[in-house]
Formats: C-alpha cells, sequence, structure tokens
C-alpha cells in the first residue's frame, strides 16, 4: 500500500458544519473505497493536509462531488 496526501479544506459553498474540520477530514477519507488510516499531517492556513494509505493502482481519485457531501473541497 502507498501512502498518498491531500489538502482539503471546507467549502466556502457548503452550509456551515458544527463538526471540527478535521474529524470532517478523517471521516470523508476513510469512506474512499481503497483508502486506510487517515489522519491529519498538519495544519496551513484554513487547509488541512491529510494523509491516507491506497490499496488501489496509482493515485487515489475521488471526485469533487464526494467531498461536496462532507462540505469540503480540494485545496492546491
Amino acid at each position: 500500500m502507498q501512502r498518498q496526501t491531500i489538502k482539503l479544506k471546507r467549502n466556502p459553498r457548503s452550509p456551515a458544519h458544527a463538526t471540527p474540520l478535521a474529524e470532517l477530514v478523517v471521516t470523508a477519507m476513510n469512506g474512499v473505497p481503497g483508502a486506510t488510516d487517515a489522519r491529519v499531517d498538519r495544519s496551513e492556513s484554513d487547509d488541512l493536509v491529510t494523509s491516507f494509505l491506497y490499496a488501489g493502482r496509482g493515485d487515489a481519485s475521488v471526485p469533487e462531488e464526494y467531498f461536496d457531501r462532507f462540505g469540503l473541497m480540494q485545496s492546491s
């Protein structure tokens, strides 16, 4: 398995969540097929850098719509 990283932040177009950002990020990433052991590695301004183990081939591809369900979006 390969550990991959992704940077996520709250989606400003989504309704406000009372759930802490770190908890949303870990919950969302653990729900991605093939992804396990999600964790927050560091905070960068309004973004969280998270890493996870991915059992699939290549890089994990997660559609924007999936993150939107959690009120999140990928950050560059």
